[in-house]
């Protein structure tokens, strides 16, 4: 047990020594981290010809040859965020008569049914081939699309099948940052300044966000100093693998209290439909009301939890996977962080519109 603890130290250490040179970071101070539709909005400015960037279509050219697109058209090109797809939201949607490529941004989120089958179904009715609609699946390490986005239930009429092979599966480790890394190397510091060390910050916070910035470099050449560093640090690994921490008898009753003492701090009417206290293992929710109005529920639902409005049933807002150690959420609601889970609860009282 003290070889785990004098491991546990050392990370520590390093903990507090990047703290402490900790630089400024802009995407940082505005709090956009793991939130997917600031990562999409950025993204997306950099991919439009007309973005404020004013380098034309370099970035977006530099984006295809990276993902080996070629002859795509790009006269008279439109790019849009959360662009609407009969009542789904693209994430980025890239487009013209004849061409279209979607990216379906999945930081940390999990999928929804027939989610891509429907953009690939929505993109072809708008270029009438299907030859030239390219899919993008973009996670933080490259991770292919679960079978329910592809297809579940009963396929509506005239629409067609996803194949598989239609999918480009990229990742913000490999594909984003080498193409940052390329829009930046493109750019004449002398004439773009701002517009480089915009990138470079960027850059940076990306790095942080999937756990491959200079510290988890850091810890992993410690770790791999010696046999003993990684075998103990494989142990450690192996006792979080998996674990439903809401599911859990000690952390899935921190978890709970801890959404519902937030949720109770807002000026609405919170309805708690349990009939005691948390019980591990069941369907869960809460409600929140304005005036007896509904305006959304929080559920807890197996290894997740989410927040959504009683009209949109298909979207899952603000969902935190609770066997996901990378989801910054998660960690909040784990350590007990009040000023993190407060943010994470004053963004869906937003969402719901509670109070308009």
């Amino acid at each position: 047990m003290k070889e785990y603890e004098q491991l546990l130290h050392e990370i520590k250490k390093l903990s507090n020594k990047y703290k402490r040179d900790k630089q400024f970071n802009a995407f940082t101070t505005f709090g956009v981290n793991e939130k997917e539709n600031m990562h999409s909005r950025f993204i997306a400015m950099l991919l439009n010809p007309k973005g404020d960037h004013k380098c034309d279509d370099r970035f977006l050219d530099l984006f295809l040859k990276q993902l080996e697109i070629n002859n795509f058209n790009l006269d008279g090109l439109k790019v849009e965020c959360e662009k609407d797809a009969k009542g789904r939201r693209i994430d980025i949607a890239i487009w013209n008569p004849t061409h279209f490529l979607l990216i379906e941004n999945k930081l940390w989120a999990s999928d929804q049914d027939n989610q891509l089958r429907d953009y690939y179904n929505f993109a072809i009715k708008n270029t009438k081939n299907n030859d030239n609609v390219f899919i993008i699946y973009l996670t933080p390490y490259g991770a292919m699309p679960s079978e329910i986005s592809f297809s579940t239930g009963i396929k509506p009429e005239g629409d067609n099948d996803l194949p598989k092979d239609k999918v480009i599966c990229i990742s913000y480790e490999k594909h984003v940052l080498q193409w940052l890394e390329a829009c930046i190397d493109s750019i004449n510091a002398s004439d773009n300044i701002r517009l480089k060390i915009s990138l470079e910050m960027y850059v940076e916070l990306i790095r942080k966000v999937i756990k491959r910035d200079k510290y988890m470099t850091e810890i992993l050449k410690h770790i791999l100093e010696s046999t003993n560093n990684l075998e103990i640090a494989i142990d450690i690994v192996n006792a979080f693998k998996d674990k439903n921490f809401l599911l859990d008898d000690y952390f899935g009753k921190i978890i709970v209290q801890q959404i519902l003492s937030e949720a109770y701090n807002h000026d609405c009417e919170v309805v708690d439909d349990s009939d005691g206290p948390w019980i591990v293992g069941k369907w869960y929710s809460i409600e929140l009301k304005n005036a007896g109005v509904l305006k959304g529920t929080i559920c807890f639902d197996g290894a997740s939890i989410y927040a959504k409005k009683n009209s949109q049933n298909q979207i899952l807002f603000n969902e935190i996977l609770c066997t996901n150690l990378s989801d910054s959420n998660l960690i909040n609601l784990i350590l007990q962080n009040k000023e993190g889970v407060r943010k994470w609860m004053n963004e869906i009282v937003d969402y719901f519109e509670i109070y308009k």
